[in-house]
């Protein structure tokens, strides 16, 4: 991702567990410039009073997450680059008519 990329609020309905792994960051800013934010607000519902959390990695810091969590990256101004792996993980095999 390059100087103003950023990924809007979503969730991964295909995992059960996401995760990424931030290889390159962009040096911290004082606007949360490419931080990572959660929060249980997103497309069919919001409140102003829903908690956000707003994280800022480090380059090796690994995240893990539950796929249903909304996320979303924060647009960063510098002139640089962020480099990470993001990742869902899901059961083999996995069938939702065998949950009992």
């Amino acid at each position: 991702m390059h100087k103003q990329g950023y990924q809007g609020s979503h969730i991964h309905t295909s995992g059960w567990l996401s995760g990424v792994i931030y290889l390159k960051v962009v040096p911290s800013q004082d606007n949360d410039g490419g931080a990572i934010q959660f929060s249980l607000n997103g497309a069919n519902y919001s409140h102003e009073n829903i908690p956000q959390l707003t994280y800022q990695p480090k380059a090796g810091d690994m995240i893990l997450f539950p796929s249903s969590l909304h996320h979303r990256t924060i647009p960063f101004s510098t002139d640089t680059e962020r480099i990470v792996m993001a990742f869902d993980l899901m059961p083999p095999n996995f069938n939702s008519d065998n949950i009992n």
